[in-house]
């Protein structure tokens, strides 16, 4: 049987707050998660549909390093939001629990994060990708990417290039367009050695990718992501940056006042915070949906 053919339909309907039309609960399978020969992992997908009708572009959401859930059975209002203003723009929404599947409620911290799960994700988001193209209410060659912190350093190694996961054959074509939000591994020191089996970095990717990043997260931090992202760039990337002077990690929460994480201390106790900013989050809010109409539109 195909690894991308739909395991379970609509499982579960729930009616979403504030929106027109119900989120679907759907299960789907990665691809190839525990490698070849081994029975892949079954994950949990929410589907929001467009408020248009299909078939419609899509989007994948990739959860950050806290998982999909703000409190059991209650999806993150980050993504939530998200999914809201997608939709209305005519976007179909599929969002990845890549933690719940696997037992796992986090891995934000040293001592809670995973590396094999954090690559696992690149399968998940193939799994997503290619069940996708399976329905009819979806355009299978206009599906973006898109990812929020540790969820976004999950974008930048599925669309490289050189990934570290790629079906050998994609016959309905591959992500169009990527977003990622205050992407982890926006640093050029993740791609050279003992990271990669080189001394100069080399990331760069075909696709269109926007990133959008705080200009007081210590978590993410810009600065190295501007410098990963003018490399990248002068190598044939297409990534547009912007970057919002005083906004924290997380900026597009929508009612988050900023919270000092202690537990995730950077290098020579820098304390990350995480908290809204208004104007940085309806600029993202608006952006985005430009960005993904320009690259999933005909």
């Amino acid at each position: 049987m195909q690894l991308w053919k739909m395991v379970a339909l609509s499982v579960a309907m729930l009616v979403v707050a504030g929106a027109a039309r119900a989120q679907v609960k759907v299960q789907f399978l990665s691809f190839y998660d525990n490698g070849a020969g081994q029975n892949p992992t079954r994950l949990d997908g929410y589907f929001y549909p467009a408020s248009q009708p299909g078939p419609r572009p899509a989007v994948v959401f990739l959860h950050g390093c806290f998982g999909l859930f703000d409190a059991p059975g209650v999806i993150s209002s980050v993504q939530r939001q998200w999914a809201k203003q997608l939709n209305s723009a005519g976007n179909q929404v599929l969002m990845v629990d890549s933690n719940t599947p696997r037992g796992i409620k986090e891995i934000c911290s040293s001592r809670t994060f995973q590396l094999p799960l954090y690559l696992k994700r690149i399968n998940d988001a193939y799994g997503a990708l290619e069940y996708l193209q399976t329905r009819e209410d979806v355009r299978a060659d206009r599906i973006a990417l898109m990812g929020w912190d540790a969820g976004g350093g999950v974008v930048l190694l599925t669309i490289a290039k050189r990934g570290f996961v790629k079906p050998p054959a994609l016959p309905k074509g591959d992500f169009r367009a990527a977003v990622a939000l205050y992407p982890a591994l926006c640093s050029n020191r993740y791609y050279v050695k003992p990271w990669a089996d080189t001394d100069t970095p080399q990331w760069t990717s075909a696709l269109p990718l926007l990133i959008l990043d705080g200009g007081r997260d210590v978590w993410t931090p810009a600065g190295q992501c501007r410098e990963f992202v003018d490399g990248a760039n002068a190598r044939g990337a297409k990534i547009e940056l912007r970057i919002y002077p005083d906004a924290y990690h997380a900026f597009d929460a929508p009612h988050l006042k900023p919270i000092k994480f202690p537990a995730y201390a950077q290098p020579e106790n820098v304390v990350p915070i995480l908290g809204t900013n208004p104007r940085a989050r309806r600029d993202a809010l608006k952006r985005v949906p430009d960005f993904l109409a320009k690259h999933l539109g005909d």
